[in-house]
């Protein structure tokens, strides 16, 4: 029976002085560990969907906490059958969410708020929301 695909999406906002160094040593792991996908990696951090087993997904987690100043990603898995995505990609952004303007959101971290004190906060008229959302995300659900 073939192993399980962990299909693995998670970012980091971490600073990366020089992101353009990482881009190689990262995809030289990604694909000797025979995993899949898409990583950016930007000054203000890290974003990927990537693939492949387990042990791998464990042993580049491994990789890049060692070589990037990884604050704790905002992870998430799932498993599929067969491998999902055909190539292996690193690329280096000038920004992961394109602001238009430098920012880094690791030194600006808010804190947790409970659902109750979110939506008192956004009821507030001198509150603005950015939503990121892509299309997909969007249709789920609104604030």
């Amino acid at each position: 029976m073939n192993q399980p695909i962990t299909i693995s999406t998670f970012y980091s906002f971490s600073t990366l002085p020089s992101p353009e160094i990482m881009r190689e040593p990262v995809l030289k792991t990604m694909e000797t560990l025979g995993i899949r996908g898409t990583i950016t990696l930007a000054r203000e951090g890290i974003n990927a969907t990537i693939s492949g087993t387990a042990e791998s997904i464990d042993a580049l987690m491994r990789f890049l906490n060692e070589h990037i100043n990884f604050a704790t990603p905002t992870y998430r898995e799932s498993y599929f059958a067969a491998q999902p995505f055909k190539r292996t990609k690193v690329k280096v952004k000038r920004e992961l969410i394109s602001l238009g303007v430098e920012t880094f959101p690791a030194k600006c971290v808010g804190h947790y708020m409970m659902p109750a004190d979110w939506n008192a906060l956004i009821a507030k008229p001198d509150v603005v929301i950015i939503d990121t959302r892509n299309d997909y995300e969007f249709a789920l659900g609104s604030f």
